[in-house]
């Protein structure tokens, strides 16, 4: 096990580049870049951002994109300490990004719920080579947590404040949704115990589904199956049937992150019980529990290779061996 000390606040966020020779972190305002192998800091870059709540490389490697508390996304040269681009067109602060599969568009998503005023979150879709958004999604009375793109590009998984698990289709037309209202706490229920019968958003056709805590997701890597944080348990959920598989137990407190290895044989959860749990998907069991004593923990992320983990706690990063148990 390998520490990598010098952040000075909470590590909400963690990346490898897809070539596995740098990790990035999001501490408070800056980004830190890390030598995975000898856990040396390579470079601490100033953010332009309050807090960096979620940060993501592009497929090629080229582009990092951060965001956070000050409503804008930036994309990053990873050898320039200078941005490339700011994007701006959020109204709220952005909770998680992800870049579609090809590379060629970025979603970013968020929310904000201020006293007295009904919540409303935004999801976002940018055109990486012009810098604009194309596409976008806006609900009332309900804030975006994370997102996840779909391996096939066709879909993204949004989850919501309230339990709800929306699936958007971005580029099947119209390509600018305001939904003002979602099914009420009975209909919730009753789409759930259907097992996401589908509903029609404004023309596209989208899943709603009831969740507890849908604070953070992950596509396995063929797409067929969906990981859901849900409050201290991980929800597995079917997109080939559109039904839900099992619960996770395992946490003693909120998830706040769950992760795939690449190919897709295990699955990562960390929470704030201080805890990374490792499950094998073969049969979802639980082969290893770390507490590697770094405080509540809010990231997790597997090398490119698959071969290590890397977890973000408080003011702490800690990078391991999947077999070490």
């Amino acid at each position: 096990m390998l520490t990598l000390q010098g952040s000075n606040h909470r590590v909400r966020s963690l990346a490898y580049a897809p070539d596995g020779a740098v990790l990035a972190s999001g501490d408070g305002p800056v980004i830190r870049i890390w030598d995975p192998i000898s856990g040396k800091e390579q470079a601490a870059v100033p953010s332009r951002q309050r807090v960096i709540h979620a940060l993501t490389f592009a497929p090629d490697g080229m582009l990092l994109a951060t965001a956070g508390s000050n409503r804008v996304v930036i994309l990053w040269f990873l050898k320039d300490p200078l941005p490339r681009v700011v994007l701006h067109g959020h109204t709220v602060p952005v909770a998680g990004l992800a870049f579609s599969p090809d590379g060629r568009f970025l979603i970013s998503v968020g929310g904000q719920s201020a006293r007295g005023r009904e919540a409303s979150g935004e999801a976002l879709v940018w055109d990486i080579e012009s810098g604009r958004h194309v596409h976008s999604l806006r609900l009332r009375g309900h804030q975006f947590l994370d997102v996840a793109w779909a391996p096939d590009g066709h879909r993204v998984a949004l989850a919501t404040d309230r339990g709800l698990m929306i699936f958007w289709s971005p580029f099947t037309p119209p390509h600018n949704l305001r939904i003002e209202q979602l099914p009420t706490l009975t209909e919730r229920l009753l789409v759930n115990n259907a097992a996401g019968e589908p509903i029609h958003l404004e023309g596209q056709l989208g899943f709603v589904v009831l969740v507890n805590d849908p604070l953070a997701l992950a596509y396995a890597p063929d797409g067929h199956v969906m990981a859901m944080a849900n409050a201290k348990t991980v929800g597995l959920w079917d997109m080939v049937s559109g039904t839900a598989v099992r619960n996770l137990r395992g946490h003693r407190d909120r998830i706040e992150a769950v992760a795939y290895s690449p190919e897709g044989r295990f699955l990562a959860s960390a929470g704030l019980d201080g805890c990374v749990c490792l499950w094998e998907t073969a049969g979802w069991s639980e082969v290893a529990c770390h507490d590697w004593g770094i405080g509540r923990v809010y990231c997790v992320a597997f090398s490119p290779g698959g071969m290590t983990i890397a977890a973000g706690g408080d003011r702490e990063i800690v990078i391991w061996d999947v077999d070490e148990r």
